[in-house]
């Protein structure tokens, strides 16, 4: 069966509209996009993640979010902001959920995509069973590493040592049962690396070879 592709109008916060589009295959998996602020899944780690569940046969629902050129959000508290992040990420993960006949679920997030899966995916049955994978999350000043530990779903986080985000003194925080912890070196909330074009891409490299490796172990 051929690839269809179908875009999608998921009511969000305050009768917004987050744009998704549903690639389908045929097959019993289906892995979800999450974007960053100013991240696309046009980018490297999320178009080589979204790559990979390709190659696996895996429908992809590619969610739009496009927050950095919603002045309402922009010029937002940062309280309103969270709670609409969180508003979107609820009504985004009702809509997969609804998709049903999926024997697999994996959630990718990037950034502010992790955001909107730590203040939904604990409060959403239907994603009791996904595997999640946590891309540069937000944690610091956002009580955003308080709720990745409130999802007992088997999860890999990715993080860059030069991330603004990251701390040596962060990694036995996010150190629990279900939980694979993959460091690279060098790199940077971009996953770019200061040595410049060839370094950045083998620091995509790297973090698709441990994604790639902790997918293939839970098959």
């Amino acid at each position: 069966m051929g690839m269809t592709a179908e875009r999608i109008a998921i009511h969000g916060y305050r009768d917004s509209q987050v744009e998704a589009t549903l690639e389908k295959t045929g097959g019993n998996e289906l892995a979800v996009l999450l974007p960053g602020l100013r991240y696309r899944t046009s980018m490297p780690l999320l178009y080589y993640a979204g790559a990979l569940m390709r190659d696996r046969g895996a429908d992809i629902l590619d969610v739009h979010f496009v927050y950095d050129g919603i002045n309402a959000f922009l010029e937002a508290s940062e309280e309103e902001q969270l709670a609409w992040i969180a508003a979107d990420g609820r009504k985004v993960f009702e809509t997969t959920v609804g998709l049903g006949r999926y024997d697999r679920i994996t959630v990718i997030g990037k950034s502010l995509g992790t955001i909107a899966m730590g203040w939904s995916i604990p409060d959403e049955p239907g994603l009791s069973d996904a595997a999640l994978v946590w891309l540069t999350p937000s944690v610091l000043g956002t009580g955003l590493l308080e709720r990745m530990r409130r999802c007992p779903q088997r999860s890999i986080c990715i993080l860059g040592t030069t991330d603004p985000g990251y701390s040596e003194d962060l990694l036995p925080a996010l150190n629990w049962d279900g939980m694979t912890l993959a460091v690279v070196p060098g790199a940077d909330h971009g996953f770019d690396r200061a040595e410049g074009v060839v370094a950045s891409v083998e620091a995509v490299r790297e973090a698709m070879e441990h994604l790639s490796a902790w997918v293939n172990a839970g098959r």
